[in-house]
């Protein structure tokens, strides 16, 4: 999928910022290099080299406290130390 997606812009100008989308792939344009140098916009040619990362990878912790454990944290008692021995 990720070489159909890189033929379809080949030819393709790109620049920070610009939205791909192929296939229901989409893509956001963050960072474009040419050698060691950071770019502005550039071609989408068959020697590009293109680099994915997912946004999927994240992650996102959600803590829920009970009313009791809330309650019973004293000021100078970390809530997360009890999270994390509880």
């Amino acid at each position: 999928d990720m070489y159909n997606f890189q033929r379809q812009f080949w030819g393709s100008w790109v620049y920070e910022g610009k939205r791909l989308t192929f296939n229901g792939i989409r893509t956001n344009t963050k960072v474009i290099r040419h050698g060691d140098q950071v770019i502005r916009s550039g071609l989408i040619s068959e020697d590009t080299k293109l680099t994915f990362r997912s946004r999927s990878a994240r992650i996102i912790w959600l803590v829920q406290m009970s009313t009791e454990m809330w309650d019973f944290a004293s000021p100078y008692e970390a809530v997360g130390n009890q999270i994390s021995h509880e």
